[in-house]
Order: C-alpha cells, then sequence, then structure tokens
C-alpha cells in the first residue's frame, strides 16, 4: 500500500555580512547574519500518513526564540487554561531570521534579533496573519567547542494560546 509516500522540498537561504563599526576610536566587526527558509511536504498519492517525525516544527532555540522548543504552529494539545502544551507540527513552515552579533569582551558577543515564522497543517491553512513575530537579545561564549549562548525571546505577536509571552533558550552554536 501507499503508506508512506512524500516528497520534502526545503529551500534556505543565510548571509553573514560583516559590518566595521568605528566607536571611541576603536574598531569593532559586528555580523549582520540574516536567514530565509521555506519547506514543504507533498503526499504523493492517495494515503495522508505522513509520520509525525517527518513533519515541521518551529519555535525555540534554532527557529523562533520567543517560543519554546516545537511550540509553535497547530496545536495538538492544551491545558486547561487554552495553553498549547503540544504541535501538532504541519507540512508546511516559512522561517526569517535577523540578528546583529556583536564584540563585546574577549570571547563574549552579544546578539539581537528577530525571528519570524510559522508551521501550516495543511496549504489551504496559510494566512499571512499567521506568522508569528519576537524579537530579543542574547550573549555567546566563543569556546573551542563552538559557541556557547543564552538568549532571551519576547513575543511581539502574542496570542492567548501561548503559554508565556517570551522563551529563555540555551544553545551551542549560533541559530543558524
Amino acid at each position: 500500500p501507499d503508506n508512506n509516500s512524500f516528497v520534502t522540498l526545503i529551500t534556505s537561504w543565510q548571509r553573514y555580512q560583516p559590518v566595521p563599526v568605528k566607536l571611541f576610536g576603536h574598531r569593532f566587526d559586528i555580523t549582520f547574519a540574516s536567514r530565509v527558509k521555506a519547506g514543504g511536504l507533498f503526499e504523493l498519492g492517495q494515503a495522508k500518513n505522513i509520520p509525525l517525525t517527518e513533519l515541521f516544527y518551529a519555535g525555540g532555540a534554532n527557529t523562533v526564540r520567543g517560543f519554546q522548543e516545537q511550540l509553535l504552529g497547530p496545536a495538538a494539545a492544551l491545558d486547561s487554561l487554552g495553553h498549547i502544551t503540544l504541535a501538532a507540527g504541519g507540512k508546511l513552515l516559512y522561517l526569517s531570521n535577523v540578528e546583529l552579533r556583536i564584540p563585546l569582551f574577549w570571547l563574549l558577543f552579544g546578539e539581537a534579533f528577530v525571528d519570524v515564522g510559522n508551521v501550516w497543517r495543511e496549504t489551504q491553512d496559510i494566512r499571512l496573519s499567521d506568522i508569528r513575530i519576537s524579537a530579543g537579545i542574547g550573549l555567546a561564549l566563543i569556546t573551542p567547542l563552538g559557541p556557547v549562548r543564552l538568549d532571551y525571546g519576547y513575543k511581539l505577536t502574542h496570542r492567548p494560546i501561548d503559554p508565556t509571552p517570551d522563551a529563555f533558550h540555551l544553545g551551542i552554536y549560533f541559530a543558524f
């Protein structure tokens, strides 16, 4: 039978642009990082059985940082207050991120970012008003294994289904 026949298409664009800034007689090399990513899952045949592990999820340290891990998009479960506790995942994904990485001291960097995106269950569910936005700041320490960072994101498009207005994330490597 045609149980799991589907195609995954993902496209992504990233850019890291050095921005030299002179302040108080010192030169700083700020990095302007940006990313746009989109993806879609498309079923082949009549079966509609895409495994949950293959669906797109968003929210968290590497996508939209104002949201807890994988809690952006359609809800699979809500708590007694109507807040999302489990995401359903989706067949369509859109992400866009911009970030300034600012050297502070020695191997410590500051970050300021804006993240945009969402996940939709089906193509007909897409509405521009569903795009969620978060902004935040973070610190990154460059280690021999790569950057270790702590980010704080705040939802600029907070909705009643969201369990919190913000999120903290501890991550390894930069978000993108």
